[in-house]
C-alpha cells in the first residue's frame, strides 16, 4: 500500500524486500531491492540487502558486485564488509575474504570485544556455580524426594509464573527417580568443569611433551613419535574413544583417559610446530654455543616460547572435551549413576523426550553454554595473545 501511494518510496521497496527475503522469495527480493536503489541511488542499507539476497540465491558474481557498491557508497559500513566477505568466500576467493573481515573488524572492534566480554562472563557463571554449587543447590544431588505432591518426571513448577500454589514447586522439575533437576544440573556443573580441566590438562601435558621432543630433537624420534600420532588421528574421534574405554571398562576414570588419548595429537602437532618456528632463532643458536645441554634448551628456551598457541587451543578443547565425555556418558560408557554428569541425565531420560522434555532440555543446554563460554574465551585469548591479529 506504501508503494502505490508513493511509487518512488525507497524505503518501502527495501521493506519490502525485507519481507519477502524473510519468506525466502528470493527473487521478488532482489527486485524490491533493485527499485529501491534504482528510486535511491545513495541507498547502502538497500545495496546490501541486495548483496545478501544475491549471495542466498548463488548469484555470487553479483552479491560481490552488490556489497562493494555499498561499500562505496558508504565506506565505514561494517556490515557491508562483513557481508562482502561471506560473498567472496562463499566464492573462493579467500586472501579478500580474509581482507573484508579485517576491515570489519577494524570499523566494529565492539562486536569481538563483546563476544570476549560474553565468554569470559559465561565462565565466571559457570565457575560460581560449581564452587558454590553445595550452597545453591535446594537437595543433594542423589537425594530422592518423596514429599506430597511429587512424582517422578515431575513437570517445573516455579509460583511466581503461575504455577498453582499449592503445589510443590521445582525450577526445573524431577527426574524418572524423584530427584531435583536443578540441584542435579548445579552439581553436575563442577563435575563437567572438572572434566574438562583435568582431561585438557593431561593432553596438553603429554602432547607437549611429545611435539616438543619430535620438533627439536628431528631424526628418527620425530618420525616415529609423528607417524604414531597419524595413526590415533587416522579414526574418528569418539570411535577411538569408545574403543578404548571398551578395553579399559566403563566408568568416570577411564572416560577421562580415553579422551586424553584421544586428545593428546592434536596438541603435540601444535607444539611440535611451535618449536619448529622457533628453534633456529638468534636466542636459541646463542643457548647452544653457551653449552646449554638440548633438555635445558627444550624447557627453558624453546617451550616458555612456544606456548601461546598451546593455551588457546587448550581453551578451546576444553569444550570439546566437556562434550565428548558428555557423548560417551550418554552412551553408558562415562559417569555411571548416580552421578549428575549432565551427558548421562540427558541419557538416562532420553527415553521421556516426548513425554517430559524438560528432563533433556535443561542438560542440554547447560552443556551448549559451557561449550560456548569455552569457545568464546578461547577467541579472546588467541585475540589477546597472538599479536598478529593486533597488527
Amino acid at each position: 500500500n506504501a508503494i502505490s501511494f508513493k511509487p518512488d518510496y525507497a524505503e518501502a521497496h527495501k521493506n519490502l524486500g525485507n519481507v519477502l527475503y524473510e519468506k525466502g522469495e528470493l527473487d521478488g527480493a532482489t527486485d524490491a531491492y533493485r527499485h529501491a536503489i534504482a528510486f535511491r541511488p545513495d541507498f547502502a542499507e538497500a545495496c546490501n540487502c541486495l548483496g545478501v539476497a544475491l549471495k542466498d540465491a548463488g548469484k555470487l558474481d553479483e552479491a560481490i558486485a552488490a556489497c562493494r557498491q555499498a561499500i562505496a557508497m558508504k565506506p565505514g559500513y561494517a556490515e557491508a564488509h562483513s557481508n562482502l566477505g561471506n560473498a567472496l568466500y562463499e566464492n573462493g576467493d579467500l586472501d579478500d575474504a580474509i581482507a573484508s573481515y579485517r576491515m570489519t573488524l577494524h570499523l566494529a572492534p565492539g562486536f569481538a570485544t563483546a563476544c570476549n566480554n560474553l565468554g569470559i562472563a559465561l565462565m565466571a557463571m559457570l565457575l560460581f556455580i560449581a564452587i558454590f554449587a553445595d550452597v545453591l543447590a535446594p537437595y543433594a544431588f542423589d537425594e530422592q524426594l518423596r514429599t506430597p505432591g511429587t512424582k517422578p518426571r515431575l513437570e517445573p513448577c516455579v509460583h511466581l509464573l503461575g504455577c498453582e500454589a499449592d503445589k510443590p514447586q521445582f525450577v526445573m522439575g524431577l527426574d524418572s527417580n524423584r530427584r531435583d533437576v536443578l540441584s542435579r544440573i548445579l552439581f553436575g556443573s563442577r563435575l563437567s568443569l572438572s572434566i574438562g580441566f583435568i582431561t585438557t590438562g593431561v593432553a596438553v601435558l603429554f602432547g607437549t611433551v611429545l611435539g616438543a621432543i619430535a620438533g627439536y630433537i628431528s631424526g628418527w624420534s620425530d618420525t616415529a613419535i609423528m607417524r604414531t600420532m597419524d595413526i590415533f588421528q587416522a579414526f574418528p574421534s569418539l570411535l577411538l574413544a569408545i574403543a578404548i574405554v571398551s578395553v579399559l571398562g566403563s566408568g568416570l576414570v577411564n572416560t577421562l583417559i580415553a579422551v586424553a588419548i584421544v586428545d593428546i595429537p592434536t596438541y603435540a602437532r601444535i607444539a611440535r610446530a611451535s618449536v619448529l618456528g622457533v628453534k633456529e632463532l638468534e636466542y636459541v643458536n646463542a643457548s647452544k654455543a653457551l653449552g646449554a645441554s638440548p633438555m635445558r634448551i627444550l624447557f627453558t628456551r624453546l617451550l616458555p616460547n612456544s606456548l601461546t598457541p598451546l593455551i588457546v587451543a587448550g581453551t578451546l578443547g576444553i569444550g570439546t572435551t566437556i562434550l565428548s565425555a558428555a557423548g560417551l556418558s550418554f552412551l553408558g560408557l562415562g559417569a555411571q549413576p548416580p552421578l549428575s554428569e549432565w551427558g548421562l541425565m540427558l541419557g538416562a531420560e532420553r527415553a521421556s523426550v516426548f513425554s517430559a522434555p524438560h528432563l533433556m532440555v535443561f542438560a542440554g543446554i547447560a552443556i551448549m553454554f559451557t561449550v560456548l563460554a569455552f569457545n568464546l574465551l578461547g577467541d579472546g585469548l588467541r585475540d589477546a595473545l597472538d599479536p598478529r591479529r593486533k597488527a
